[in-house]
């Protein structure tokens, strides 16, 4: 079984902002993300004090996986944004929403500060489900990318649904 150490900044329920480390079990279908970019989102407010790592929209390269990864190969350049799939907690992966690729509305699926208090776009790496990240096209710059995360998957949701 694979590990990954993670530095991250997280805030405390103070309000200090703090490093903070974690060790992650990589699963059969988790990517191992190097973080070269993150962003903020206005919703971002609301988990401020939760304790989670800090920064969500993220960009990243990956540097390794598990074995049962199809989604992505190594140094492709990925992003990330608030809803995940981690540390138990699991979208169903059957539900109409899901399997229509919206993801982050399937009822199972878990926002960063209710699944994934252990790491942070703030930080040096990410472990992510493969089905919560996605390849950017080399056309995007990581500057831009990483605010697409938010908005622009809200935005792109709403026209790819115009039939």
């Amino acid at each position: 079984m694979a590990f990954q150490h993670i530095t991250y900044l997280a805030r405390s329920p103070e309000g200090e902002i703090h490093t903070k480390y974690s060790q992650r079990t990589i699963s059969d279908v988790e990517v191992v993300i190097r973080v070269t970019r993150s962003e903020l989102c206005g919703t971002y407010t609301h988990d401020l004090k939760s304790g989670c790592g800090l920064g969500r929209e993220g960009v990243g390269i990956v540097e390794k996986f598990g074995v049962e990864v199809t989604a992505v190969k190594t140094g492709w350049r990925v992003g990330w944004g608030y809803s995940s799939q981690a540390n138990g907690h699991k979208s169903c992966s059957h539900c109409r929403e899901y399997l229509d690729g919206y993801r982050h509305y399937c009822p199972e699926s878990v926002g960063q500060r209710y699944g994934e208090l252990d790491q942070g776009a703030f930080g040096d790496f990410v472990v992510k489900h493969q089905d919560f990240i996605f390849s950017i096209p080399d056309l995007i710059e990581s500057k831009y990318a990483g605010l697409l995360n938010c908005a622009g998957t809200s935005l792109l949701l709403q026209i790819s649904s115009i039939n």
